[in-house]
This record gives C-alpha cells, structure tokens and sequence, in this order.
C-alpha cells in the first residue's frame, strides 16, 4: 500500500501526517525566528553599550581622544607605540582590574615581539 493511498487519503491518515509535517516546520520556523531576534537584540545591547562608553571617554579624557588620534595617524611609527601604551594605561584606569589579565597577556606578547 502506497502511504498516502486514497483509503489513507479517506481515513484521515495522510491529513494528519501531513499536518504533523506542517506543524513541525512551523515549529522550527518560530526557533530560528527567535534566536535571529534573540541575536539581534545582543548585537543592539553592545552596540548600545559601546556608544556610552566611548561617548564617555571622550567626554571625560581629552587624554583619551588624542590618543586614539595619534595611534590612528601615526601608523608603524614610535608616536603611534606610544599613544597605545597610552591608550591601554587609560583604560587599565578606568575599569580597573576588569581587564587586567588581557592587558597582561597583551603586554607580554608585546614585550616578546619587541
């Protein structure tokens, strides 16, 4: 017997499977749907909080500003080292211990390079 015979079509059965089909789609849909929005929302959190924080970097450190400035405009250069020593002293200032073991890691790949 074929599966979606006509005396399957008659007795319901094809329907059914069919529906089970359907529903387990619509099911995977909405999944996908809400890790894409969930994703989304994450991606806008950050965006969100790094906007502040930059915005209050700049605002608090003029420090900071000329920093950056140097370390983009004076590329491959002692100038541009130097600004990003600066750089990571603010910012080691500023949170305090959150990154430190980065910085560390940093440094010392620095130092070996260097």
């Amino acid at each position: 017997m074929r599966p979606f015979s006509s005396r399957a079509a008659r007795s319901g059965l094809g329907r059914n499977v069919f529906r089970d089909v359907k529903e387990q789609q619509a099911c995977v849909c909405r999944e996908i749907k809400v890790k894409a929005s969930y994703r989304r929302y994450l991606k806008d959190a950050w965006v969100t909080y790094l906007r502040h924080e930059l915005e209050s970097l700049a605002s608090v450190s003029d420090e900071f500003v000329t920093a950056v400035v140097n370390a983009v405009g004076y590329q491959n250069t002692e100038a541009r080292y130097q600004a990003e020593d600066q750089l990571v002293r603010i910012l080691k200032a500023r949170y305090q211990g959150c990154f430190s073991e980065a910085c560390e890691q940093w440094d010392e790949s620095e130092r070996a390079a260097g």
